[in-house]
């Protein structure tokens, strides 16, 4: 379901996000314009993959289909497995997978070129993980990190989930000066690892619009972000504690990007 990834190193540009000081990572799903062929309005894909390390069974459905300007997909995969086992033959404990994913996608495009697309995104791990008995009676969870000295053992259900949702505005073919992009963007991510659970909430958006300059382009455009982190613990005194942090900025960008020559570029 991957189209594209973007990778910019080192100083990132001004219009891929605040905070991105040491590069950045940004990735597109495909539409279902991209995997329909021309005159087709329906179509879908169903995969099946097996591992004898783990026993691990991965299943996937995908549907998309068009009707005039109307277009949606929607996918689900699922994996289920053992503990697998490393380079030695030796059982891992606490490594099973219990992952779910889904993923919907619907758009209208206006005959004047005018895009709408709202996208939402689910990927669920339940699987049981290795933890250890620690001050409290609580549990703590680490991943991986079953053979502890000491400190014998024990499996819990632990959560690991994300949920995304999308709205985007853009213009399929710029209309002279008028290029816009308008994005806003709901994410959640929770962590239930039986002593703690912890939540971060961000919701952020980007407004802008590209303008043709000589030999390239100039992005101008506004972006924020509000996040939150909150957590509590399931133990006795200081273990029973709670918190929270937010998060806010808003900023103001301008962008070029030149193509100078066949070998030298400037943004």
């Amino acid at each position: 379901m991957l189209k594209s990834v973007e990778v910019s190193r080192g100083l990132a540009p001004a219009d891929v996000g605040p905070n991105a000081l040491a590069g950045s990572i940004a990735y597109e799903t495909k539409d279902a314009s991209d995997l329909l062929e021309e005159g087709d309005n329906f179509g879908g894909m169903l995969s099946l993959r097996v591992g004898d390390n783990d026993d691990f069974l991965r299943g996937g459905l995908t549907v998309f289909g068009r009707s005039g300007w109307f277009e949606y997909l929607l996918s689900a995969t699922g994996t289920d497995g053992d503990d697998y086992e490393d380079g030695a033959g030796q059982v891992v404990d606490g490594t099973r997978a219990d992952l779910t994913n889904y993923i919907g996608k619907l758009a209208y495009t206006l005959q004047s070129g005018h895009r709408f697309e709202f996208a939402a995104s689910q990927t669920e791990d339940t699987g049981a993980r290795a933890g250890q008995i620690g001050p409290g009676g609580i549990i703590f969870v680490r991943p991986d990190f079953e053979g502890v000295v000491g400190a014998p053992s024990v499996f819990v259900e632990a959560l690991s989930q994300r949920t995304s949702y999308m709205f985007t505005y853009s213009i399929e073919v710029a209309q002279g000066w008028l290029d816009p992009t308008v994005q806003l963007s709901y994410n959640e991510q929770k962590v239930d690892v039986s002593g703690v659970v912890g939540t971060n909430e961000s919701f952020s958006g980007t407004i802008k619009n590209h303008f043709q300059i000589a030999e390239g382009t100039l992005t101008v455009g506004l972006d924020f972000f509000d996040e939150s982190a909150s957590g509590f613990g399931r133990g006795p005194g200081p273990f029973d504690s709670s918190g929270k942090k937010e998060h806010r900025n808003i900023g103001i960008f301008t962008q070029a990007r030149q193509d100078i020559g066949e070998r030298v570029s400037v943004t």
